[in-house]
């Protein structure tokens, strides 16, 4: 039972629900990158209020459909 499609379905949901948790994720990841290419963090990026990624919401959904419908049809 290949339950990797179910996990990261649930994981794009709670991307997509929780207010702001994606975009501190994306945050940090930048963030991160800057402490690399610039050997310190750059964390003076401008405060833009992104839309919530419900799109990902509905990808995650999607996912785990389809791998539910896989593994029945097995």
């Amino acid at each position: 039972m290949n339950v990797i499609p179910i996990l990261a379905g649930a994981t794009l949901i709670v991307l997509g629900v929780v207010p702001g948790l994606f975009q501190r994720l994306t945050d940090n990841v930048r963030d991160a990158c800057d402490a690399v290419v610039y050997g310190v963090p750059r964390s003076a990026h401008l405060d833009d209020r992104y839309r919530q990624p419900v799109g990902l919401a509905c990808f995650g959904v999607f996912l785990i459909v389809v791998a539910v419908l896989a593994l029945l049809s097995i």
